[in-house]
């Protein structure tokens, strides 16, 4: 008598590509102002944080666009990566990477400055399913601001309620700051 091996299918769409996500975050400290060799010791962490996890949410960059932008092109082989600067170079600055791996088709995904250089909304989108990653450095935000942020948080996570495969998901990280009244 000869068993058969049971064979397993594997779930498709986002929860197939995301059953086993790596997510990191890391609150930066002044990434894009540094050179020399503690520029490059930073720079060195973003590179192994981006080894081992398949997404990355950075706060308190700092810097401009353009220093954003080199940082995120020195990562463009393995990861796709969305960023925004705040008004001022001192403060703030968000960045959120992406495997490629974890793109469809390498598909850009829908992503939302939702305040420059504090908050980023990103939607993944895969066969039906959505995955939402909201990167928060939540200093100084507004009314205004937090209605965003509340808005694209509900409708992503209206979106993984909905989806009875429960391949649909929404993870918020960041650096929060709180204060009572």
């Amino acid at each position: 008598c000869e068993k058969k091996k049971e064979e397993k299918r594997s779930p498709k769409g986002l929860l197939h590509k995301f059953q086993k996500l790596s997510i990191a975050t890391w609150n930066a400290r002044s990434l894009a102002h540094y050179k020399g060799r503690l520029g490059r010791k930073k720079e060195g962490i973003v590179r192994f944080l981006l080894q081992r996890h398949d997404v990355l949410m950075l706060q308190e960059v700092h810097g401009n666009e353009t220093n954003m932008k080199r940082i995120a092109q020195a990562q463009s082989q393995t990861h796709w990566a969305v960023w925004s600067a705040h008004a001022e170079n001192d403060t703030g600055g968000v960045m959120t990477f992406v495997r490629w791996s974890l793109l469809h088709n390498k598909t850009i995904p829908e992503n939302q400055i939702l305040e420059p250089g504090r908050a980023i909304g990103v939607t993944l989108s895969h066969e039906g399913h959505e995955g939402g990653l909201l990167n928060i450095h939540n200093y100084g935000l507004n009314n205004k601001t937090r209605a965003k942020i509340i808005k694209f948080g509900t409708k992503a996570m209206r979106t993984s309620d909905s989806d009875a495969s429960g391949a649909s998901f929404l993870v918020t990280a960041g650096d929060f700051n709180f204060s009572t009244a």
